[in-house]
């Protein structure tokens, strides 16, 4: 019996150039044998994708045999509250978590797949990422990792389903990094694979990265919410200490949002 697998994207006023380029590439993906593949699509943008572009997708696709899903969410609900939208469509053994910002090779689904049918205890098989990688390290020896981006990343899906998908208290940021934790728990391995990539479009400077206002935000609120979940109050009391002390619009911001968080 062959595997089904989910490939779920979440989008939120995407670029339409990046997009385009992003379609493209899931319509090139090789389907490996006896593989059920089914596209979501969650849209959390202000409005829906046009009538117009809608059909041509599902013309696209439907060409591939790939049943495509889009449902618009009428609402920004957040990266892991999306996804779990999404999965609730149809149970898979599978699922492949990607960035709608993203371009990869055709093989992508059969290399992370492949992957992962090599490790009885796969919990999540992340894929490396160009030409910016996340700041984090992974045993070259046993390709284990401690948390895996779910810019592109094929999760065990029973896993996901037994820890409950994404913790949707983290609106954006770091709810890769919690998943990652609690499929860890069960005894389920965090995976590196080096041999399928992807190309993640980030705003590169002469100078080097230039960060989003949301990331600024939301990814200052989503640490402090990492710290509280996991017991270190000692390094949130630190944290929010110092925090407080630079005043910044943004820092601000992050504050308001994590004591929103605690009711």
């Amino acid at each position: 019996m062959g595997d089904s697998i989910n490939i779920q994207i979440v989008l939120y006023e995407p670029e339409q150039t990046s997009l385009g380029t992003f379609i493209d590439c899931l319509l090139d993906l090789e389907i490996p044998a006896e593989t059920t593949v089914n596209v979501l699509i969650g849209d959390c943008s202000e409005k829906p994708v046009d009538t117009e572009k809608l059909e041509q997708w599902n013309a696209a696709f439907s060409e591939r045999s790939l049943p495509l899903t889009y449902k618009h969410f009428g609402e920004n609900i957040g990266f892991g509250a999306g996804h779990n939208r999404l999965s609730q469509a149809a149970e898979a053994d599978h699922l492949l978590i990607l960035n709608p910002d993203t371009a990869f090779a055709s093989d992508l689904l059969s290399r992370l797949q492949g992957f992962a049918k090599s490790k009885a205890d796969y919990g999540m098989v992340e894929a490396r990422q160009y030409p910016l990688e996340h700041p984090k390290d992974w045993n070259q020896e046993t390709t284990t990792t401690e948390w895996c981006s779910c810019c592109c990343v094929l999760v065990n899906g029973s896993a996901y389903r037994q820890v409950g998908g994404f913790d949707e208290t983290f609106f954006l940021y770091c709810e890769d990094v919690d998943l990652s934790w609690r499929i860890r728990a069960l005894g389920k391995q965090t995976y590196f694979c080096a041999d399928a990539g992807v190309y993640h479009r980030k705003q590169l400077t002469e100078i080097g990265i230039e960060t989003s206002q949301s990331e600024k935000i939301y990814g200052l609120s989503s640490l402090m919410l990492l710290l509280k979940k996991y017991g270190e109050t000692k390094s949130l009391a630190e944290l929010k200490s110092a925090l407080n002390e630079r005043g910044e619009d943004e820092v601000k911001q992050a504050l308001q949002i994590f004591e929103k968080t605690q009711g």
